[in-house]
């Protein structure tokens, strides 16, 4: 009976590497056709690594639309980790499926509707968010995060290609003119 429980426990552990490695296979495609930034010639080679992300939960779908037709008109690409399987099959059945990649993480059930401000459903979505970046930096591929709730109005690419500068990002407050700048020159990051 053990040799039949170690057996089953094996297969398991080796079915779960190779749907790993499918799942791998999978992003890896979509990275692949997500990154280089813009959808036309305009591209510049050192963008051909970095990708634009955002997330999507059915509960910011009308936001994530929005982000998608801002996208579109500026010709970015941009690759969305999609956080419930029914904002993924709506996306399907949109057409827009085609950079989604449907990220499922077993014990974090993300709900379908949004959620408030620090609830339990909140720090589940911000903590797949930055999963999410980990997951592509780890993959050796730049990143733009982007929440989806973002009016991108303007190309922002080229207010973020600034010699070293690491990371930026605005501040928390509507109409600002202040970003946060770090320059990180002696940190190698390692993932």
């Amino acid at each position: 009976m053990l040799k039949i429980v170690l057996f089953f426990t094996f297969c398991l552990i080796i079915l779960a590497e190779y749907a790993d490695e499918i799942l791998k296979e999978d992003l890896s495609r979509i990275l692949k056709s997500s990154s280089g930034v813009y959808s036309t010639n305009k591209n510049e080679p050192t963008l051909k690594n970095t990708v634009i992300i955002t997330t999507v939960n059915f509960g910011y779908l009308n936001h994530f639309l929005n982000f998608n037709c801002f996208m579109e008109r500026l010709k970015l690409k941009y690759l969305v980790f999609v956080l419930d399987l029914k904002s993924y099959k709506t996306l399907e059945t949109l057409g827009l499926s085609k950079s989604a990649y449907y990220f499922n993480i077993k014990g974090l059930t993300v709900e379908e509707h949004s959620s408030d401000f620090r609830s339990h459903q909140f720090n589940i979505i911000s903590n797949l968010k930055i999963l999410c970046v980990h997951t592509v930096l780890k993959l050796k591929y730049d990143v733009i995060f982007i929440d989806p709730d973002i009016a991108v109005i303007n190309d922002p690419v080229p207010f973020l290609i600034t010699p070293h500068i690491d990371y930026v990002h605005s501040s928390n407050y509507p109409c600002s003119r202040y970003a946060y700048i770090i320059y990180l020159p002696l940190i190698i990051c390692s993932v």
